[in-house]
């Protein structure tokens, strides 16, 4: 048959793919016995963090997130997801801002894991000390740790979770479970044995939960999320609306980090999907990246993406921030975990969007498009706190926010 062959679990997998793509045909083909010599297990790469870690001590440091970030919770097999910290004095939580990197939300797509280390490998070149530097990075090469762990030893084309449902169905899509969009008409299956699955709840996934509490703690200005397949970076949200302005401004950076791998850009599959939920409550500068054209290329195949893929990492980490500072008591300097509006957008936002600052420093970062913007300061106990900056292209501005109480007279 012509067309493009897809390795599916279901017809409906090919429904969602010929929609995305709807000058390709798709077919089945045959479920592999096995995946492909040469990537790396479950514990193999959790290995590979500790010996990175080791080898490169004062910058590298894994750490059980769901310890640190999650009071422990496990996944429904029990496990904790880890990942790699990478910062230029990595026992510390510094007043930086930080950056994530995640791979396998869909278990099956066992080449994202390499685009992660690859990530890795990179930052670690003493070419890219800069970024060590001036970021803090937290890299999870897996988050659907059952899922992946599953594929290796039993079903390779598994996507979902592994929980078990009150249907007696296995599994919840990772990347449905996100509470941007979860509900909406653009969200994920709804039926439990479907491979999209978009869970009973919002957030309902451990998984889920762990990256929604870091990303609610850490403030992230840049996350990156690697999937497979097809060669292209997912620009905004895939219904929702959202204040022109700023869809542009997206898709412009989209349009730049897809150019830097000779990828496509478009829009997601749908919404409960983790970039859409970063760009509604975290950052605009959130990216999901189709890599390769199979989940589960030949590993020599893979680690030539990797080679394709480091230019848009590059320029990941290089694109200016327009704005970036901190909020502070104006007489302790204590940070405050101020919410931050855009004036200008407030009233266009239909999905609940917000910006706040993180809570340890009082960090924040915005990205705006280039022109005068007003901003406001919102927290309890604090009189609103307003003001107005201009932004430049390719220029960061400082902006250190001092908040009076309440109890002080303006």
């Amino acid at each position: 048959a012509g067309g493009r062959a897809l390795v599916a679990s279901s017809p409906a997998v090919i429904a969602e793919a010929e929609a995305n793509h709807p000058q390709v045909a798709f077919h089945l083909v045959a479920t592999p016995a096995a995946v492909p010599t040469g990537y790396k297990s479950l514990d193999a790469i959790h290995a590979e963090l500790h010996k990175i870690a080791e080898a490169y001590p004062e910058v590298a440091a894994v750490v059980d997130l769901s310890e640190k970030f999650a009071r422990g919770e496990t996944t429904a097999e029990g496990r904790t997801i880890l990942g790699l910290k990478i910062s230029d004095n990595v026992a510390e939580d510094e007043d930086e801002p930080n950056v994530l990197i995640v791979a396998a939300h869909h278990c099956r797509e066992i080449v994202t894991p390499e685009m992660a280390l690859g990530a890795i490998r990179m930052l670690l070149d003493p070419a890219h000390r800069e970024e060590v530097a001036a970021f803090q990075t937290w890299v999870i090469p897996v988050v659907n740790v059952d899922g992946y762990n599953y594929v290796f030893e039993t079903e390779p084309m598994w996507r979902k979770n592994r929980r078990v449902l009150p249907s007696g169905d296995v599994g919840v899509d990772l990347n449905r479970n996100y509470l941007m969009g979860w509900n909406g008409g653009c969200g994920g299956s709804t039926s439990p044995g479907s491979d999209t699955y978009r869970g009973p709840s919002a957030q309902s996934e451990a998984e889920v939960k762990l990256i929604v509490r870091m990303s609610e703690e850490l403030r992230f200005e840049r996350v990156m999320d690697f999937h497979s397949s097809g060669r292209e970076v997912l620009s905004g949200y895939k219904c929702t609306l959202m204040p022109r302005e700023l869809n542009d401004l997206i898709n412009e950076h989209a349009t730049d980090l897809a150019r830097a791998a000779n990828y496509a850009v478009r829009l997601p599959s749908n919404e409960g999907e983790h970039q859409t939920d970063q760009l509604a409550f975290t950052t605009a500068f959130a990216y999901l990246t189709e890599t390769a054209t199979q989940f589960q290329p030949p590993h020599t195949s893979a680690l030539e993406e990797v080679k394709r893929v480091l230019p848009l990492l590059e320029l990941f980490y290089s694109t200016r921030v327009p704005v970036r500072g901190h909020v502070k008591d104006s007489v302790t300097e204590a940070p405050i975990p101020a919410r931050i509006l855009r004036t200008a957008w407030e009233g266009q936002f239909v999905a609940g969007e917000t910006r706040h600052a993180e809570k340890v420093f009082g960090g924040f970062s915005l990205w705006l498009p280039a022109g005068e913007w007003q901003l406001e300061f919102v927290a309890p106990g604090y009189q609103n706190l307003r003001t107005t900056v201009r932004v430049v292209q390719d220029e960061t501005i400082d902006l250190e926010m001092r908040m009076h109480s309440e109890q002080v007279e303006k």
